[in-house]
This record gives C-alpha cells, sequence and structure tokens, in this order.
C-alpha cells in the first residue's frame, strides 16, 4: 500500500472508530516506569521469535506499549515486521515528541499519547510490552512494593492491554514486577505461549499483595488471547 493509500486508511479507521468501547486507565495511574532509557533493537530473540509466529500473518497490527522514544518502533519496523502497521504509546511528552520526529521505513507508524490510546479501540496482533510494567531500579533490593507500585496499577493496564487485543492476538510481557498469569484478565481468556528467548528479566517479581516472591525464575513472557 502506497503512502496516500495508508494516510486514507488510517483517517477512515479513524473516523469509524467507536468512542469508549475499551476500559480506561487514568494517566495517572497507568505511568508505572519512570525511566524512558532504550536503545534499538534491545529484544531482538524476543522480535525474531514473534516475527516467526506472525510471518504469515496479513494486514498485522502491532503496538509498542511504552514506545518510549522510538527505538523499539524503529526496530521492529525496519528488521522483523517490514509493511505491518504499527502504533506506538507512550505516557512521557518529550519522548513522544522524540518518538515522533523519527524516520520509519515503513509509512504506517503512528505514535499517540496514553489518553488517546485508552480512548480508542483500535485491536493488534501483537503487543509489545517490554520494561514498561515495572518501577526499576525504584523496586530493586526491596521486599515489599504494596505503596511503591501496586498490584492494582499493574492489572488496570494490563486489563486495557487484554482488551486491545485480538482473537487470537499475542501480549508479550518484559521485565514486569508482577505476573501477567495472575490478573484476572488472563483467567479470563489467555494461554500461555511456551517460547525461547535468550535475553535476560533482571527485575524482581513479586506477588499481588506486593510481597518479593522467594522463586524469582524469569517467568512467562509470551501470551495468547483466545477469543
Amino acid at each position: 500500500m502506497d503512502e496516500p493509500l495508508r494516510k486514507m486508511s488510517r483517517a477512515l479507521r479513524r473516523a469509524l472508530r467507536p468512542a469508549g468501547s475499551a476500559p480506561k486507565a487514568s494517566g495517572h495511574r497507568a505511568r508505572q516506569q519512570m525511566s524512558t532509557w532504550t536503545q534499538v533493537d534491545r529484544y531482538p530473540f524476543i522480535f525474531r521469535a514473534m516475527g516467526d509466529v506472525h510471518c504469515e500473518t496479513t494486514d498485522l497490527r502491532i503496538l509498542s506499549f511504552g514506545c518510549s522514544t522510538g527505538e523499539e518502533i524503529q526496530s521492529l519496523d525496519a528488521h522483523y515486521f517490514t509493511g505491518a502497521r504499527i502504533d506506538g504509546v507512550d505516557i512521557d511528552e518529550a519522548a513522544l515528541i522524540a518518538a515522533r520526529s523519527k524516520a520509519y521505513t515503513n509509512n504506517d507508524v503512528e505514535i499517540f499519547d496514553f489518553d488517546a490510546f485508552a480512548n480508542g479501540s483500535e485491536t493488534y496482533d501483537l503487543i509489545f510490552a517490554m520494561s514498561v510494567l515495572c518501577k526499576w531500579p525504584t523496586t530493586k533490593g526491596i521486599s515489599d512494593i504494596s505503596d511503591i507500585y501496586p498490584f492494582s496499577a499493574f492489572a488496570e493496564t494490563t486489563t486495557l492491554l487484554h482488551a486491545r487485543l485480538a482473537p487470537r492476538g499475542h501480549l508479550v510481557i518484559f521485565n514486569a514486577n508482577y505476573r501477567f498469569e495472575d490478573t484476572e484478565a488472563f483467567a479470563a481468556d489467555c494461554e500461555v505461549v511456551p517460547v525461547m528467548f535468550e535475553e535476560e528479566q533482571f527485575v524482581h517479581k513479586f506477588a499481588p499483595d506486593g510481597k518479593r516472591l522467594v522463586d524469582e525464575s524469569a517467568g512467562v513472557v509470551f501470551f495468547r488471547r483466545l477469543s
């Protein structure tokens, strides 16, 4: 699809988008990771694994949740999902300005602030939430984070992400302080997808009561919505 047609398609989708169809999360509750540090091709094995899973998916729709300054989108766009429609979402205004200023190989890239995303209804075949559903290094070495970062904030955001997954869509959560498997959204209609990767998760894991888990094994990263 050439650039004029992509822009027309985008405009049409926004015009037809029903308002208020997804759970809302306030910007205050949504901001979890305060750091906006990132780099190009930060998770190559994970990106490649999901590229293999979706190699035959047509009209692939991808969301980079917590896209920061845009390097993740650049990596997905240029190396792993050429031709996919990629949206980025962030809550940091300076990061959003930087992300929107970057050059992308794919014309079909759009960057949203969190409120615009939360009030939309676009669904995605693949959502990446990489090192964003955490407070790091604030939670490093702490045994109870219930006051710093309550499970309810994590659950609220992952409920929103779950609502924006297309049927059979994949959610990738990496370096999170809590486990998606402990949420009602996961229990409702998600399953674990066994995928091998080499990136190391270093963020501490906690139970829903905020207490640090004794077993801090890497945890599950890949999930699929069933309905």
